[in-house]
């Protein structure tokens, strides 16, 4: 019931754990995240070799995020801020033009807000 709250934390926990991982790795890796919500179609596909997949607008709006954000960032969509506009802090990144979207307000997720707790 609260799986927007639940991408942003894993979202944010990813975000923090790639310094140290790439410390004892001794690599360079970078994240960015792009978190939305919406109505999405999932299932099984193929006939011979299965794989999972999920479609539909939300899936590839997150998708526009990930890639307009910067490395470390999660971005997400103005109906992400503003779901959970109480419990977490945004910081607007102001419009962009996001292909297959048109112009699209993105936000970046800062942190839980002080005193939010799952």
């Amino acid at each position: 019931p609260d799986h927007v709250a639940h991408a942003c934390d894993l979202a944010l926990a990813m975000a923090s754990a790639m310094p140290a991982l790439n410390a004892e790795l001794g690599t360079r890796f970078q994240l960015r995240v792009g978190v939305n919500t919406g109505s999405a179609v999932a299932g099984i596909v193929g006939s011979s070799k299965f794989s999972y997949d999920v479609w539909g607008d939300m899936v590839n709006l997150a998708s526009r995020l990930e890639s307009n954000g910067s490395p470390g960032v999660v971005v997400t969509s103005a109906a992400v801020a503003e779901a959970l506009q109480q419990r977490y802090i945004f910081e607007p990144l102001g419009a962009k033009h996001l292909k297959g979207e048109g112009m699209t307000d993105l936000f970046a997720v800062v942190s839980r807000a002080p005193g939010f707790s799952m």
